[in-house]
């Protein structure tokens, strides 16, 4: 349920039907005040949004995607994320087979067959795209993101690899991340990841 201090943090009302990332935002319609104004520039703490259930308590800082929309399923989603499933776990025969698959294009039941944890919250596959951000997962910072560079640094990690293991013969041309500790470090402060050196 919002409360009066919930409803302090503004909600935000897309007119467009495809996904906001990157770059700062003016929020230009408060739907729960009733539109008291324009809000722009400054950083802002999300509460959460009218049937929000995926995101019950408050995300602070980092850096989120937001989509359009009020009704059932995530619309606020950390840019860029490894627990596709949401299952609390990293797994690479889980989490990096959906990463792979999206990243080659996959898409409805070719997805998520054969690819979710036994407990895995967020099982839909237009929801499971949603949290697979791929310019995100640029894990060697080329620009260039590819299932046969990125795809399989990320899914060398997911797998328990490190150091040269991960890398090996996997970053792409003009990459800025060559470096386990490079990839690693991206990984985990960007990424929600957790790799050990």
């Amino acid at each position: 349920m919002l409360t009066m201090a919930m409803l302090a943090v503004p909600c935000i009302e897309a007119h467009a039907g495809s996904v906001m990332a990157g770059g700062p935002y003016a929020i230009v319609n408060n739907v729960a005040l009733a539109g008291q104004g324009s809000i722009s520039g400054g950083g802002y703490r999300v509460d959460g949004t009218i049937g929000e259930s995926a995101a019950p308590s408050a995300q602070n800082a980092g850096v989120y995607r937001l989509y359009a929309g009020f009704w059932q399923g995530e619309r606020l989603i950390p840019l860029c994320l490894l627990d596709i499933d949401g299952d609390g776990i990293l797994d690479a025969a889980t989490d990096g087979v959906l990463i792979a698959r999206a990243m080659a294009g996959f898409s409805g039941s070719a997805l998520v067959a054969g690819a979710l944890g036994a407990n895995a919250t967020v099982t839909l596959p237009e929801q499971l795209l949603r949290r697979v951000n791929i310019e995100a997962l640029d894990a060697d910072g080329n620009g260039d993101v590819s299932v046969l560079n990125d795809g399989l640094i990320v899914m060398r990690a997911l797998s328990g690899l490190n150091g040269t293991a991960v890398v090996h013969a996997a970053v792409g041309p003009s990459a800025l991340r060559t470096s386990w500790t490079q990839v690693r470090d991206y990984l985990n402060t960007r990424c929600g990841g957790a790799f050990a050196p």
